[in-house]
């Protein structure tokens, strides 16, 4: 028994090409979403080692008013606030005297410039990033400590002495900007 040629037919040039057009707009909408959250992934690590060396802060200072030795609690700002996790981030590229080329930090890392005296994150993917002009998109860290006077104790005999201000926090605003999805 023969079979008609018309049934022995494989796909036409015009259902093909549809399917290759069809293939790439899915590939350029899931590269796009994998571009996305990589950065989204790279902010939240960011983020989680920042908020660890703010928690690490908190602990130094509690633990020299713990000893009676506030007057160090000044000194803090001067320090490298890497040292003070007991796991130092995989992406630490070390201490330099100010912004180390990109050979020997290159994105993402952490990095703390001496001649500053601040903490230092270089990012890798910056499409959704605000940032300063630092380069090349660095988001720069400071320990900011104020002891004195505290307010509420004007009408006291002494006035109430202790840390005003205690943070590490960016020198200069940044923003990651998210898509809502």
């Amino acid at each position: 028994m023969r079979i008609p040629l018309c049934r022995m037919r494989g796909f036409s040039l015009v259902e093909l090409v549809v399917v290759v057009v069809l293939l790439g707009i899915l590939s350029a909408v899931m590269f796009r979403m994998y571009v996305d959250y990589t950065e989204q992934a790279e902010q939240t690590a960011m983020e989680q080692v920042a908020s660890g060396m703010r928690a690490a802060l908190h602990l130094r200072v509690a633990g020299l008013l713990a000893r009676g030795a506030d007057d160090a609690i000044g000194h803090l700002a001067g320090q490298n606030p890497m040292d003070w996790l007991a796991d130092k981030p995989h992406l630490y590229a070390g201490v330099f005297h100010g912004v180390p080329p990109v050979e020997l930090a290159p994105a993402p890392c952490w990095y703390y410039d001496s001649h500053a005296r601040e903490i230092v994150y270089r990012p890798l993917r910056t499409t959704h990033l605000e940032v300063p002009a630092h380069p090349p998109h660095d988001i720069r860290f400071k320990v900011w400590v104020e002891q004195g006077t505290l307010p509420g104790g004007e009408m006291l005999a002494e006035p109430l002495r202790g840390i005003r201000k205690l943070e590490l926090a960016p020198v200069e605003a940044y923003r990651w900007i998210t898509q809502s999805r």
